[in-house]
């Protein structure tokens, strides 16, 4: 009953892929902000796991109706992604991109002037699929890798979405040809990005995460190390004005001492300490949704606040 419920779903996702191109962006925007607010208003699930990973993370610093709060904004920023991400798979997507400030493109370039290609670091924070359109719009060979939906139905109308967005996406699995491809980019000095604030259960390794030890995601850290690619934050936010802005961090400074063991989790734990640095400035930016912890880390933690 859930596989045909998320066939559905890929049904659905593939009829608004293709009413955006034919509907006007304030219908889209306004359809968008208030379903994903109803979602959330008849989701307790999902409200009480985003109120809980808040206190986790700002412990008392945060009471019940700050937190209410940034739940909403949080809730209204999700619904103008799904409007952004559906426009820019149109052919109105250029007014879209055209409204994305670009930052620090100077540590870019100083970090492809080494030749060997550049890892940018990201999370889920903002709008970050718009990176890869922006910087591509710019001229920049960018590719991010990102993990296809589980149900194949939800899977397939997403890659029409990103056919149509005409990015440059490597996909996760299967993982022996995404890591070929990856190897090719940085070889032939691109650049790929790589969401760094992810889960992994068997293959993380455990960071300090707004004080909370987190099993983080090392495939950054290995692929600097292995190719001697510089890592360089790159994280996109929304302002008020409307504008959204794409900040481009100085490559990470790394201090290795030539033993993976304990230079792989140094390195995961330089670029998590820049992820949860910029969660801080714009915490209803990012998707507090995600089980970050585990269940241990997370009672422990809300028994200490």
């Amino acid at each position: 009953m859930k596989k045909f419920g998320y066939y559905i779903l890929g049904i659905l996702l593939r009829v608004l892929f293709f009413l955006a191109n034919h509907i006007p962006d304030n219908v889209i925007f306004g359809v968008s902000k208030h379903t994903s607010a109803l979602f959330m208003r008849f989701s307790r699930r999902y409200r009480r796991r985003i109120s809980r990973n808040l206190k986790i993370a700002f412990g008392n610093t945060l009471d019940d109706e700050k937190r209410a709060k940034i739940a909403r904004s949080l809730s209204e920023n999700l619904g103008l992604n799904f409007a952004e991400t559906l426009i820019s798979a149109t052919d109105k997507k250029q007014h879209l991109l055209d409204r994305i400030q670009v930052h620090g493109i100077e540590h870019l370039e100083n970090a492809l002037a080494h030749g060997k290609g550049v890892l940018a670091l990201s999370a889920h924070l903002g709008n970050f699929t718009l990176i890869g359109l922006k910087m591509k719009a710019e001229g920049y060979p960018f590719h991010i890798l990102v993990k296809d939906p589980r149900y194949p139905a939800v899977a397939e109308a997403f890659h029409l979405l990103q056919a149509a967005q005409g990015g440059n996406f490597i996909y996760v699995e299967p993982w022996e040809r995404a890591l070929r491809q990856i190897l090719s980019c940085l070889r032939k000095n691109e650049i790929v990005c790589i969401l760094a604030d992810e889960k992994k259960r068997k293959t993380g390794v455990l960071v300090d995460f707004f004080g909370h030890p987190a099993p983080t995601a090392t495939g950054p850290a290995v692929f600097a190390l292995r190719t001697g690619a510089p890592l360089v934050p790159i994280f996109i936010t929304r302002s008020t004005d409307g504008l959204q802005h794409i900040h481009i961090e100085p490559q990470l400074a790394l201090n290795l001492n030539g033993n993976k063991t304990s230079d792989i989790p140094a390195v995961v734990n330089t670029y998590t300490k820049v992820i949860e640095q910029y969660i801080r400035l714009y915490p209803d930016q990012w998707f507090w949704i995600n089980n970050r912890w585990k269940k241990k880390i997370r009672d422990q933690a809300l028994h200490n606040a």
